[in-house]
């Protein structure tokens, strides 16, 4: 019989790892169009259409360019909205917006029954809910239904505009403010509640003046969401929530995507392989116990188990969160031939709403494709996916692979360098062949060149741009990988660091074509390539949801295991590392891992009590 020595040291190769499951993803942002929900004081949401139709050169093309306040439809307060030099929406770090513990109140029922409009949630509505489930979690995002969403019919019945020109919709108390403010230091907390969300258009009760409520959560950077649709599909609790704003720079709010996973999430791990130095670490570890148990070293064998196994465990624990999205602004990344990024202060100042509050507000015009952008199939190719069609799995923490041509391309000396087939099956000869369900992004070096976007376009004299991207039979190659490895999906999108997946000069934009025509999208101006490796990581990209977009501003966020590092405390700037003006921030550890770790220390006190 195996001795107890054995058996730890066993353990430390047989240990399950975490088991593959799904989550089912609930998106709850309202579809930007001109029914997006939008507070009638605001400059309604407009997209305007730029082209629609077949060009000069005989191809399809459609984009549009976007007119909107900052705080129209699904969106979120930034502290600076009421908090002079609070943060603003590009400078919220990424690890307060990334996956957080998800909470729902539910007073539906409670503010039909009551009748008031005007509803104020009270503290004890907040205590009722605790009392019920259990204490709000650290680093959570409260989400408040109020049950208003459902009027979301026509502006006056959502915002509930009466004969005096005043709104009514239910909204927080001060009270209840103050009691989400105190949650951090009352149950001692790290970070405390980092985010409030609502159905309706505003924290604050509609009849509200001077937003006492904003002013309390911002000056305490508690983020708001405004807005949120689809609440009544999600479970009390027990879910992440993602806030991906669009990422405007200076911004007191910004458009966003929100999305919660209810169920057991998927680890990254499960998607992406291990890495070989942490594999090796448990391998050696189990040995070495095994070896020292046969030596008669029976306790040592323990040691060297468990400290292999955590140890192994640690590298590959945690991940990197890697921002892939240019700051919006008068310098972000754009085509000249495509509208820049404009921005219109709309309010700023104390006084203005009322004695000593601060506000400071904006409202903005793009084109859809300036920028970090996705592009939708529908941009090339009509009959395809617009923007808001493309399926949440097909954006969502999808595998990773990141192709570096830019050595070879700044070898070739050609600027309008075509990637090819061979350059793709090289990269598959060294790294393996590129997963399922994949995004594909390609780095030609071009990002060096962003800060200067004459350069960076390589416009010339006949005001044509020249820089590198795929050829026709890259594109046709990426196409048809799927189908080739008897993949069921196939690669989903493709990214560069240039302004368009064509080559600069190409005025039939084949490569658009071929890959749009089969529903792989497109994201163009990506950035912070050079902080990818070659894969095992995901990714996840989150555009504006445009009903019937062409394109969108986007956020993409890299995924790359790395160990954590502590988390951020209420009120402290990120001390994640900064490369070229774009953030990086860590992730805590992942939950499976933990708990594989948990299972080892359980099974050794079981085994001590038997023995």
């Amino acid at each position: 019989m195996l001795s107890l020595y054995m058996k730890v040291a066993l353990l430390t190769i047989a240990l399950p790892p975490p088991a593959p499951a799904t989550a089912r993803l609930i998106d709850l942002s309202y579809t930007y169009n001109r029914d997006a929900p939008t507070s009638p004081k605001l400059t309604p949401f407009r997209l305007d259409i730029v082209k629609k139709g077949i060009n000069k050169h005989g191809i399809w093309v459609e984009l549009n360019d976007i007119h909107t306040s900052e705080h129209s439809g699904t969106h979120i307060d930034a502290p600076v909205h009421f908090k002079q030099g609070g943060w603003d929406v590009n400078e919220i770090p990424t690890s307060r917006l990334w996956r957080r513990p998800g909470v729902k109140i539910d007073l539906s029922r409670t503010i039909l029954r009551s009748g008031h409009k005007n509803y104020e949630v009270r503290v004890a509505d907040l205590e009722a809910w605790e009392a019920a489930h259990d204490v709000i979690p650290d680093s959570a995002v409260v989400l408040i239904r109020t049950g208003w969403d459902k009027r979301n019919k026509t502006t006056r019945s959502y915002s509930g505009l009466d004969q005096h020109n005043k709104l009514n919709f239910p909204g927080l108390s001060v009270e209840a403010a103050e009691w989400i403010v105190a949650h951090q230091e009352k149950h001692n907390h790290k970070e405390g509640i980092i985010g409030v969300g609502i159905d309706t258009l505003s924290l604050d009760i509609g009849q509200s003046f001077d937003y006492p409520v904003h002013v309390k959560l911002l000056n305490y950077s508690i983020y708001g969401i405004e807005n949120l649709h689809n609440l009544d599909l999600l479970p009390d609790k027990d879910f992440y929530v993602t806030v991906l704003p669009m990422r405007i720079g200076g911004g007191s709010g910004a458009p966003a995507r929100i999305v919660a996973e209810t169920g057991e999430t998927i680890s990254m791990h499960a998607l992406a392989p291990p890495r070989p130095a942490a594999c090796l670490a448990l391998v050696i570890a189990a040995l070495t116990s095994l070896y020292l148990h046969t030596m008669g070293l029976g306790a040592w064998a323990v040691l060297v188990g468990v400290g292999g196994l955590l140890g192994g465990l640690g590298g590959v624990c945690g991940a990197e969160l890697i921002e892939l999205s240019y700051t919006y602004g008068v310098d972000a990344p754009t085509s000249p031939k495509l509208k820049a990024f404009e921005y219109t202060i709309e309010k700023i100042g104390t006084g203005i709403l009322g004695p000593g509050v601060w506000v400071y507000m904006n409202e903005f015009c793009t084109s859809e494709h300036s920028g970090t952008h996705v592009d939708a199939p529908l941009h090339f190719v009509q009959d395809r996916w617009a923007i808001d069609a493309i399926p949440l799995e097909r954006i969502w923490r999808v595998p990773g692979v990141m192709i570096d041509l830019s050595e070879k391309i700044r070898a070739s000396g050609e600027t309008n360098y075509a990637v090819s087939p061979g350059d793709l099956e090289e990269w598959e000869q060294r790294y393996g062949t590129i997963p399922d369900g994949a995004a594909v992004f390609l780095r030609t070096g071009w990002g060096m060149k962003v800060h200067d976007l004459a350069l960076y376009s390589g416009i010339d004299e006949n005001k044509k741009n020249n820089f590198p991207g795929l050829s026709t039979e890259a594109a046709e190659w990426l196409v048809g990988h799927g189908e080739r490895h008897n993949q069921s999906t196939g690669v989903v999108g493709v990214g560069v660091d240039t302004i368009s997946v064509d080559v600069g000069n190409s005025t039939q934009y084949i490569a658009h074509r071929t890959m749009y025509a089969h529903n792989i999208y497109g994201m163009e101006n990506v950035a912070n390539l050079h902080k990818l490796p070659a894969t095992g990581f995901l990714v996840t990209v989150m555009p504006m949801r445009l009903g019937g977009g062409s394109g969108a501003p986007t956020r993409i966020i890299a995924e790359v295991k790395r160990r954590p590092q502590p988390h951020h405390r209420r009120g402290a700037v990120s001390d994640g590392g900064i490369v070229d003006g774009q953030h990086t921030y860590q992730a805590s550890c992942a939950t499976p891992y933990t708990s594989s770790v948990t299972y080892v220390f359980v099974m050794l006190a079981t085994l001590l009590r038997i023995r």
